[in-house]
């Protein structure tokens, strides 16, 4: 079985830090590695994508290469 997930953008934000708010960094960063440790392919939206770009960081886009945008 495939599994898979789809994180909201919150999520991926976080992953980066958000506003000083080392808890929900560390609680982000907990998500990805527990999703990947248990096998998950974890993918991103559209929407996802078109926010981060809004305020484009090389980090984040090369984190982003990582995974696969989801298609419906």
């Amino acid at each position: 079985m495939n599994k898979k997930v789809i994180l909201d953008t919150g999520v991926w934000i976080s992953y980066f830090g958000r506003e000083k708010s080392v808890q929900r960094t560390k609680m982000a960063r907990n998500l990805f590695k527990i999703l990947s440790d248990s096998s998950f392919e974890i993918l991103f939206s559209q929407r996802t994508e078109n926010e981060l770009n809004q305020k484009p960081s090389l980090e984040r886009q090369t984190f982003l290469k990582k995974f696969n945008r989801a298609t419906y």
